[in-house]
């Protein structure tokens, strides 16, 4: 029961972290005001942002992986 509750929390997070990625990359747009703000974050701190979700997106994606495997032994 706790490791299914473990993987659904792991799972919410990789949703976000591929949202933020798919954000990043110019694949989703905001709204308004909001998506200027975030184009001023961009040029500013572009790429360690781009390095810090790809990387947390990856971490995610082999954690759930990891469970998955494990659970099935």
């Amino acid at each position: 029961m706790q490791s299914t509750f473990g993987l659904i929390n792991d799972l919410i997070v990789f949703v976000v972290f591929v949202y933020l990625l798919l954000l990043v990359t110019g694949k989703v747009k905001l709204a308004g005001s909001a998506q200027e703000k975030f184009n001023l974050l961009m040029q500013k701190r572009g790429k360690f942002l781009r390095i810090v979700v790809l990387a947390g997106t990856i971490l995610f994606a082999v954690l759930i992986l990891m469970e998955l495997f494990a659970s099935k032994s």
